[in-house]
């Protein structure tokens, strides 16, 4: 897959946008709604852009990068159908989304003591799907490619079609 520009939402502290950065020949930007994460990324990688912005209204012109990825950020969001809306609309080839598979994550959170009370869900999840309700999802926005099964989450690559 060539890239020549990659937009990693929901960056974070900018760590795996860095592994990224070191394993891709393209330019990269991470976007991150917290700006103490967004501050740290920059600290810790400043030779990589980061800025503060939302998912929801991305802050770049339909068609701006050949790759998006989104890792471990649907979960978290009250409408993720606006943010793949969004996706669709910035990049011009590619997306790569990962999820928590469902019921195995709170299964695993159980196990390890973890969210009792809460029967495994992890705080600030308000999203769960299995696999294949996530292929379901996703696929009303995107081509899907690949699908990917690492416990305990689902991974998928898409292609956007215009």
């Amino acid at each position: 897959m060539e890239c020549s520009n990659l937009l990693d939402v929901g960056c974070g502290e900018g760590y795996l946008t860095n592994l990224m950065y070191r394993q891709k020949n393209c330019q990269i930007v991470g976007i991150d709604i917290g700006e103490d994460v967004v501050r740290k990324a920059r600290l810790s990688f400043p030779y990589i852009s980061f800025i503060k912005g939302s998912a929801y209204e991305l802050p770049f012109n339909d068609n701006s990068f050949d790759f998006i990825t989104a890792f471990e950020i649907l979960e978290h969001l009250e409408n993720p159908e606006t943010v793949l809306k969004e996706f669709k609309r910035v990049a011009k080839k590619w997306v790569a989304i990962s999820v928590p598979k469902e019921p195995l994550w709170r299964i695993l959170n159980v196990l390890r003591g973890r969210y009792l009370s809460k029967f495994g869900n992890t705080p600030g999840h308000n999203q769960h799907w299995s696999a294949n309700e996530f292929v379901r999802f996703v696929a009303e926005y995107f081509k899907i490619i690949e699908i990917l099964k690492p416990i305990p989450w689902i991974i998928a690559l898409c292609e956007v079609e215009k």
